[in-house]
């Protein structure tokens, strides 16, 4: 994102919006940079886990730009290419319930298989990040699952309005 391309024609909110989402995102590449040095000098585990964070860091970098741009488009009543795509009634929403109730029953599985893996981890919590790794697998789990039943819901509403 071309941060000194202003947008033009945006109401207070969505101005105030996009000043916030920008400033977020100066503010972010100086963190996704420190991270960046703390990953290059060091090692072990350290080096492990805080590349994972940079990881999250910089897709969150990613969404912050495209939300940015999505509403720089808001006076234009267009979608950007690199935008955050606006709601849409489902083409197919039978076939898209279908699948997002496999994927949930998996997510949920998987959920069910980490929580059996940490009991596993009892004796290694000092010794090793294992337990620390399954917990974040969880919680990447459940954010899959707020977004598949997200997904789900609108799904369904679409359903309905048809």
């Amino acid at each position: 994102m071309d941060m000194n391309d202003e947008p033009v024609g945006l109401s207070v909110w969505e101005q105030e919006l996009y000043d916030l989402l920008r400033d977020h995102v100066r503010s972010e590449s100086e963190v996704l940079d420190r991270y960046g040095d703390l990953a290059d000098t060091a090692t072990g585990h350290v080096r492990f886990l805080i590349e994972l964070i940079a990881e999250d860091e910089a897709r969150h970098h990613t969404l912050y730009e495209q939300w940015a741009e999505t509403i720089k488009a808001m006076p234009f009543i267009a979608e950007p290419d690199e935008g955050v795509p606006d709601l849409k009634p489902e083409r197919d929403p039978a076939r898209l319930l279908a699948a997002i109730d496999d994927l949930l029953a998996f997510e949920k599985q998987d959920e069910r298989q980490l929580k059996q893996l940490d009991k596993k981890l009892k004796d290694v919590r000092e010794t090793t990040i294992w337990p620390l790794l399954v917990e974040l697998m969880g919680l990447d789990t459940r954010k899959h699952i707020r977004i598949l039943e997200f997904l789900r819901e609108h799904a369904r509403k679409t359903a309905r309005a048809r």
